[in-house]
């Protein structure tokens, strides 16, 4: 059974919320588009950064864990 990633689901549900809520403060006036915008920006810079950084992790432990299966190959093979 595949495990449901929480913690994506919760990110992608809170970045579509702030940008839901701005488009609406913007549409009532309540803040200009211009700030729309940057808060955009903001959110979609730091989603880029979370996310990079997410797989750069990601594709370390990999390597690490290639390494010692390697490393491990190798110390049982008969000399």
């Amino acid at each position: 059974m595949n495990e449901v990633p929480w913690q994506t689901v919760i990110v992608a549900n809170l970045v579509a919320l702030i940008i839901i809520c701005a488009t609406v403060l913007a549409y009532f006036r309540v803040a200009s588009w211009q700030d729309v915008f940057t808060i955009y920006l903001i959110v979609l810079s730091g989603l880029g950064f979370a996310t990079s950084g997410m797989y750069y992790g990601q594709a370390k432990a990999y390597r690490e864990a290639l390494i010692l299966s390697a490393k491990r190959e190798q110390s049982e093979m008969p000399r």
